[in-house]
């Protein structure tokens, strides 16, 4: 039975500190954990046996350095410590992505939330890069491309090409079909929706939509 949409919402900080450890086995299992967590706070835990299945995810894709895929590097890098690669087609929202993350974690080294060397070991563990061929080798992709549904399908449809049968992809759509997006791969079971809330780094919410 479909969970309420309001109930299947979690702080998108609590998310990401678990995609490291968490293990993505089938989707199945992936909804069967994530549905559960009604309104879930940092402190959600998972039970062992569930955490140890599937692969652990190490490095994250997003597609889109706009607003929302910028927020969900800086906050997969900056918080859950993965390795992101960022991919968009446009070399000058790449370089506006990057000023941004920088300019951010600036503030926190001279607010004296992080040192000169956390600042720097973030940043290192976001590469911007220009071909979506880039991310084949990632072990979930979020996708968070403009918001109209011919050119999603198109990366999605890539995506499932290029990289690996269990890799999770992810769409942060708001309106759009997560199953029609789905119908665009060859592994329609490994794709979810994650609707992050604007902005990422300071709403501590995410939307976990299954592909029906």
């Amino acid at each position: 039975r479909r969970v309420p949409t309001h109930a299947r919402t979690m702080s998108s900080l609590s998310l990401l500190r678990l995609v490291r450890p968490l293990a993505l086995g089938p989707w199945s299992a992936v909804a069967r954990s994530l549905t559960r967590c009604f309104r879930s706070t940092p402190q959600t835990s998972f039970k062992k046996k569930e955490a140890m299945k599937g692969h652990t995810v190490k490095k994250l894709g997003v597609v889109g350095a706009g607003q929302m895929g910028t927020g969900v590097a800086y906050v997969a890098a900056y918080d859950a410590g993965l390795q992101v690669l960022l991919h968009d087609s446009r070399e000058d929202n790449l370089e506006k992505s990057h000023n941004f993350m920088a300019a951010l974690l600036e503030k926190n080294v001279n607010r004296e939330k992080i040192t000169r060397d956390e600042m720097e070991q973030t940043m290192a563990r976001v590469q911007v890069v220009a071909s979506i061929e880039d991310l084949e080798d990632c072990d979930f992709v979020v996708e968070a491309a403009s918001e109209l549904a011919q050119p999603k399908e198109e990366i999605f449809a890539k995506l499932s090409e290029i990289t690996r049968p269990d890799t999770i992809l992810a769409s942060n759509t708001s309106s759009l079909s997560i199953t029609r997006l789905a119908s665009s791969t060859t592994k329609p079971d490994k794709v979810i929706g994650m609707h992050f809330m604007h902005p990422v780094p300071v709403m501590q919410l995410v939307e976990v939509i299954p592909a029906l």
